[in-house]
Order: C-alpha cells, then sequence, then structure tokens
C-alpha cells in the first residue's frame, strides 16, 4: 500500500505531460516579399527581364501563423489578424491600425448574410469577373531547407471588377510539405472561409484546402494590363509555442464591428 501513492502521482504526472504535448501550439514564420513592376515588363518568359528600372513599388512582412488543436491564428504583419476557431464556429478579423474587430460565424452562408441589392451586385460580380483556373501536380520534389515538397502549379485568369484593370492573369507555384508533423485543418478552414468572403474565389480556394501539406515556397507571378506583381512567401521557421487564450481573441479594448456585411463586397 506505500507504493499505491507515488505510483498514482506518476501516473498522474505522465497524463499531464501527455496532454500538454498533445495540444501544443506551433508558430510557422513566414518571409513574404512583394515587387510591383510597370506594365513594360514581361511576365511569363522563363527569365522574364525584371530590371529595377520598372520597379515601381516593394513592400515585404513577416506572417506569423500560431496554430493548434481546432485554432489557428495569422498575423499578417501588423495589418491585419485572422482567427479561427473551429469548435465555437467563429473568425474573427482583427484591423490592429483601426483597433476594431468583425465577428464571422463559418461555415459562412454569404447569401443569407446579404441584402437584396448586394445579392444582385455578386451575381453580377461573379458573371462579371469570369474566374477559371487550372491545377498541374508537378512530379519533382525538391528541398527547402529541412523539408521536401513538391510542386503544385495554378494558372488563374480572370476579370477585374474595375474595367481600366482588365484581365488579371495569375500564375501560382506552391511547393508542399507533408513533413510538418503538424494538423493543419484549421488552417485549411481558415482558406476555405476566405474563399467564401469572395465566391469569385471560392472555387480556387477550395482546391488549395484540398492539397496535402503546407506550403513551404509559394511564388506568384500576377499581371493585369498596367501592373505587374511579383510574389514570394517562403516559410523559415516552425516552433513549439505556449498559447495563451488571448492570442486567439480580439484585444478587449479593440471594437467590435456589429455589421461586417454592410459594406460587402470589400
Amino acid at each position: 500500500m506505500r507504493t499505491a501513492f507515488p505510483t498514482r502521482c506518476l501516473l498522474l504526472l505522465l497524463a499531464l505531460l501527455m496532454a500538454t504535448a498533445a495540444h501544443a501550439d506551433h508558430l510557422l514564420t513566414i518571409e513574404v516579399q512583394r515587387k510591383i513592376y510597370d506594365e513594360d515588363v514581361a511576365l511569363f518568359s522563363d527569365k522574364p527581364d525584371l530590371g529595377e528600372e520598372n520597379l515601381v513599388g516593394l513592400f515585404s512582412e513577416e506572417t506569423k501563423i500560431f496554430i493548434g488543436e481546432g485554432r489557428i491564428r495569422v498575423e499578417r504583419g501588423d495589418r491585419e489578424i485572422w482567427i479561427l476557431l473551429e469548435k465555437e464556429k467563429k473568425v474573427f478579423h482583427v484591423h490592429p491600425d483601426q483597433q476594431h474587430y468583425e465577428v464571422f460565424h463559418v461555415p459562412l452562408q454569404l447569401e443569407q448574410e446579404l441584402n437584396s441589392q448586394q445579392k444582385r451586385q455578386m451575381a453580377q460580380e461573379i458573371a462579371q469577373r469570369k474566374p477559371r483556373f487550372q491545377m498541374k501536380r508537378g512530379d519533382e520534389t525538391k528541398a527547402f531547407g529541412p523539408w521536401r515538397a513538391q510542386a503544385v502549379t495554378f494558372h488563374i485568369r480572370q476579370n477585374s471588377a474595375n474595367p481600366q484593370v482588365g484581365t488579371i492573369e495569375r500564375t501560382i507555384q506552391s511547393w508542399m510539405t507533408t513533413h510538418l508533423g503538424i494538423d493543419l485543418q484549421p488552417y485549411k478552414s481558415l482558406i476555405r472561409f476566405r474563399g467564401a468572403l469572395r465566391p469569385w474565389n471560392q472555387a480556387w480556394a477550395d482546391s488549395v484546402a484540398d492539397l496535402e501539406g503546407f506550403p513551404v515556397f509559394w511564388q506568384m507571378n500576377e499581371q493585369n494590363d498596367h501592373l505587374q506583381l511579383l510574389e514570394t512567401r517562403q516559410l523559415l521557421s516552425v516552433t513549439e509555442v505556449t498559447a495563451t487564450e488571448a492570442m486567439y481573441t480580439p484585444p478587449k479594448d479593440y471594437r467590435r464591428i456589429e455589421k461586417p456585411f454592410a459594406q460587402w463586397p470589400r
């Protein structure tokens, strides 16, 4: 009987440690860079001549993704924060510069949120944009730091809502790895939700969410009738973090926007 109490304590401690490990959150740090060139720069050649004299805009930031069991927080620099909670079926969109946030329910039923005028506008915009995309999986694998990845290429073409912008064409090459050892379901749920916010992107967003793995390197070439955008995203690190509940809720002193769809589309 003397050994029963220490044994129970040891088992309780082991169970606690195992539960803590199972619910550990991870931080994915991603480097993002965007370059904007004027309309004279060719886009779809194998080695486009992107002279710095054509560069009209340069932007870089760090994206941080905190992901745990049934939850995710995405910080896009200091511009915006997305938080998805699967159990609560909620998404928070936080705007630090304006110190306010919006609350959405998932799965999003967009048509139920819009008034009749907005529904007509949505139908017109989908018809005007005429989105279409193709996806091609590659056989080649490549190492990015400690992760091996396989390429998936998207070709996307759609009209802009602004007639002066014209047709938008995107070529995206995403190198996907399945070796992070993280449950990515919250990440995929957030992709689907953001696609539902803009229905003309829904099919493409669902295809991305259906892919196995996470993009360790992502490169996009986008061109319209006036400008060209080159964007790269590279996964720099994956670390375990001790998360707090405050990380997955908007700051208490931020103001809630009561009617987030009043200004749709945004």
